[in-house]
């Protein structure tokens, strides 16, 4: 079932809330549009065709409150909307693919089917359908496995004093010139 037109170009409208001023107006890009004067203060939704900004519809809470009249209007389309810009033609090049595949079409169908060879042909198949046999590998036919080597840069040299784990330090709060008590202070509890 196909949408009614109404109902598909209210699909492609756009819409932005506004806070109605106290002159029961509302701007939108620079254009300035009266609203009934019962809306006066609140947040209403304006639904716009972003090509024809001189109507304008408003809503509040969900529904239809008519239509805002335009009260001075500088800009007639929204800045966002860009108009849709249709490619260039392609340039003619003398070619009709579109007969070429007609012709060659028409004339696959002119051939007619050779059934004799067709079925001497799914006799050679059947006769020809062995599955092809790999060889199998064997223990023997494995290739040797080299013996690792270690490079003479991976391993260091231990030294005595020098490798040795650094001495706990206690540690330090976010002003590096303090220094973190483990324990609770005096008159406070744990927590």
């Amino acid at each position: 079932m196909l949408p009614s037109a109404a109902a598909l170009r209210e699909a492609f409208l756009w819409s932005e809330h506004r806070l109605v001023a106290k002159t029961a107006t509302v701007s939108l890009h620079g254009n300035t549009y009266e609203v009934d004067a019962a809306l006066v203060g609140r947040r209403v939704e304006l639904v716009f065709d972003p090509f024809d900004l001189t109507s304008l519809s408003v809503r509040y809470a969900g529904r239809d409150m008519g239509a805002a009249i335009g009260h001075q209007i500088g800009r007639h389309v929204h800045p966002g909307a860009t108009p849709e810009t249709s490619p260039e033609p392609a340039p003619v090049t003398g070619i009709d693919y579109l007969a070429l595949v007609h012709q060659r079409h028409t004339a696959a169908l002119t051939q007619r089917v050779n059934y004799a060879t067709l079925a001497s042909g799914l006799e050679q198949l059947t006769l020809t359908a062995d599955p092809p046999t790999t060889p199998r590998r064997t223990r023997d036919s494995r290739p040797t496995a080299k013996p690792l080597r270690i490079h003479e840069n991976a391993v260091r040299a231990i030294s005595g004093a020098g490798d040795a784990a650094p001495a706990h330090q206690p540690r330090r709060s976010r002003r590096p010139d303090q220094l973190v008590h483990q324990r609770t202070r005096p008159g406070r509890g744990h927590r």
